[in-house]
Parts: C-alpha cells; sequence; structure tokens
C-alpha cells in the first residue's frame, strides 16, 4: 500500500509547492487583470483605482499583477488570467480567440520625443529617417514601424537614456507614460513633437472562457463613466 500511495502524496506536495510559488497565486475567486505597466508606475495605480471602483460595481475582487506583453497574451490564450485591462483595438489580430469589450477602457496618443526642439514629424511614414527607441510590448508601434529601425527598451527612463546618449534619435510612447516621467525627473532638454503621431483608444481584452464576466465588466465599467467617477479617477492622476 505504501508503495502505491508514494507517488499520489508526492505529486500533490510538488503540486502544493508550485501554486506557492507561482507568482499568481492570489486569493480564491480573484479576477486576475494584467498589464506592462510596473508596479511603481503611477499609471498602474490609476489602473488600479478604476479596477477597483470597477469591482464595487461588479461585487468582486479584481486584482492587477504587472507581466511582460508577450507573456500576458499567452496566459490570455490559455485562461490563466481572466483579462488583460488596456489593449489598442489591433492588438485583436494577435488574440483573435479573446473577447474585447466594446468600450474603451482609455484614449491614449503617440508621440515623438527627441533633443531636437523642431524635428519634423508626420505621422508613422515620417518616422523612417530616424533612429527610434520604444518601450517593449508596444503593440501599436510594433504594428506601425515593423520595417523600421527600432530599438525596444523595458522603461521609459532607458528610453530617455538612448535619446540623451545619441544612440536615438526620437523616443515613441504614450504622452500618457512619457509625460509624467519627463516633468516629474527634470528631462527638461527632451522634447515632444508636434503634431502627435497617432491617437487611439485602448480596449480590455477577456479569455475566451469568461464572457459572462466581460459582459459585467462592461456594465460596471460604462456605470462609472456615466456617474462621473471614472473621469474623476482619471484628472486625479493626470490622465
Amino acid at each position: 500500500m505504501n508503495i502505491i500511495k508514494f507517488p499520489v502524496v508526492h505529486a500533490l506536495v510538488v503540486c502544493l509547492a508550485l501554486t506557492l510559488l507561482s507568482p499568481f497565486s492570489l486569493a480564491r475567486g480573484d479576477i486576475v487583470f494584467a498589464t506592462g505597466l510596473p508596479v511603481d508606475n503611477e499609471l498602474f495605480s490609476a489602473g488600479e483605482e478604476l479596477l477597483a471602483a470597477i469591482s464595487r460595481r461588479m461585487g468582486e475582487t479584481i486584482k492587477l499583477i504587472s507581466i511582460p506583453g508577450k507573456r500576458s497574451a499567452t496566459l490570455l490564450k490559455n485562461n490563466e488570467i481572466h483579462a488583460e485591462l488596456a489593449r489598442v483595438d489591433e492588438y485583436s489580430q494577435k488574440v483573435p480567440f479573446a473577447i474585447k469589450i466594446p468600450e474603451p477602457i482609455i484614449e491614449t496618443t503617440q508621440y515623438a520625443y527627441s533633443l531636437k526642439e523642431n524635428l519634423p514629424v508626420n505621422g508613422w511614414g515620417s518616422l523612417k529617417a530616424y533612429r527610434s527607441v520604444a518601450l517593449r510590448g508596444t503593440w501599436i508601434i510594433e504594428i506601425y514601424m515593423a520595417e523600421q529601425q527600432v530599438t525596444w527598451v523595458d522603461s521609459v527612463s532607458s528610453a530617455l537614456k538612448f535619446l540623451k546618449s545619441g544612440r536615438a534619435d526620437i523616443f515613441i510612447s504614450s504622452s500618457v507614460r512619457a509625460n509624467k516621467f519627463i516633468i516629474a525627473n527634470d528631462y527638461s532638454t527632451i522634447h515632444r513633437l508636434e503634431p502627435a503621431i497617432h491617437t487611439t483608444r485602448d480596449f480590455t481584452f477577456f479569455a475566451k472562457a469568461y464572457p459572462q464576466l466581460a459582459r459585467r465588466y462592461e456594465a460596471a465599467l460604462r456605470s462609472i463613466k456615466a456617474d462621473g467617477v471614472y473621469q474623476a479617477i482619471l484628472t486625479k492622476y493626470g490622465i
């Protein structure tokens, strides 16, 4: 009997250990949303506050976690997370299996930033002449600059260092991510170039296993927009 039981007990111990070590070991019943934003970023905090407001309307608990974009797509496909918080509309090409919430979570505008204040830019095509740096996992830039010279980095800080060192001519980013960092860290020599490169709306994408949850989430999102809670949170964070 002991010989038969040992493998079963051993397997249970291994499974328990893997669960405890997993970064997604959350309280039972939590709804897990993913974002590529680092947890110490103010925008991550804004996302948490938006989800907290939505959670209250749904009567659920939503947990926001930070993981790289490519890994997040895999987890979404495998139903290992419930949703990705904010992705551009074109992301549906990468995850055709996912449920896109029709109501946008936020509108973002992509700009080019440079040490040269009057560098001419006018749409994606105009960027071909420059050495560009962008944040890894920015799907909209990956689509529109697939055939252009882009260096991918993990943080706004790294991107701005590329600019200051002369290793890149422009940094392409949403104004939401770049502006606050530039102001907070006194990068006064770096300029946002006009006009904007692209304006897009970001949407929440749910794993295919959660259609009912997706509908409830959309209703709650529309609700906090209708009564002003949504805009109050964005205003609080200067978005």
